[in-house]
């Protein structure tokens, strides 16, 4: 649910820092700072060789 949708709703202030990234939710003399949370960057894995390309197969009833 939008952090801004539910801190307004109930009598908060919402702002939105977008060089950090962060929500700032205030009641009162409460202050909660939310950070959105990126995906983890890709991992990259660079090899000299590759000596085989793996294929996934399916295999039913446990045949070859």
């Amino acid at each position: 649910m939008p952090a801004r949708f539910v801190g307004e709703a109930l009598g908060a202030n919402v702002s939105w820092d977008a060089t950090k990234r962060m929500a700032s939710v205030s009641l009162g003399d409460t202050l909660l700072n939310i950070y959105e949370e990126l995906p983890p960057e890709p991992e990259i894995v660079i090899t000299e060789n590759i000596s085989h390309t793996v294929y996934p197969r399916v295999v039913r009833n446990g045949g070859n």
